[in-house]
């Protein structure tokens, strides 16, 4: 009967090992620094522009998760753009509805979408409600499709 006790007593020592080893920490999000200036999103730019990335690791409250430094070359520059402004450098007033694409994929979410003005290689707009029903409220509905060089080369090479 000792023998069972002890046997039992193991098997919960190792069930309750796994079980707390188990646990999964909680997800986040990285802080990102270009030339030391805080973003709120990477962006898109181009990776040949990068000269170096540094990742630190601290016990920052600000940053939990990790900061991101990325330094570009000193030849180059990086000027952002949102989505907001490519949409008006290209006449798509920002009161009518528009949908975004960034090389043929809908972006969702365009208060975090940066692109680099250089890296933009063409835009085209699209009227969306062509040969579709579409609700009266959004007949005017236009898709902004932005391409970058990566993008237009595999095209290419097609």
């Amino acid at each position: 009967m000792n023998l069972l006790r002890k046997i039992f007593l193991f098997l919960l020592c190792i069930i309750a090992l796994e079980c707390v080893s188990q646990t999964r920490p909680k997800k986040g999000n990285l802080v990102y620094f270009i030339d030391s200036v805080r973003v709120k999103s990477i962006g898109i730019f181009d990776p040949n522009k990068i000269e170096s990335i540094n990742t630190i690791n601290d016990d920052d409250t600000t940053a939990p998760f990790g900061k991101v430094f990325i330094a570009v070359k000193k030849t180059e520059t990086v000027h952002f753009l949102t989505a907001a402004d490519v949409a008006r450098l290209n006449h798509v007033t920002i009161d009518s509805p528009a949908i975004f694409m960034l090389d043929d994929i809908i972006i969702r979410d365009t208060s975090l979408f940066f692109i680099d003005s250089s890296y933009i290689t063409k835009t085209e707009i699209e009227k969306v409600a062509r040969g579709v029903y579409m609700p009266q409220n959004i007949a005017d509905l236009r898709m902004l499709k932005i391409y970058t060089p990566e993008y237009i080369d595999k095209k290419k090479r097609k």
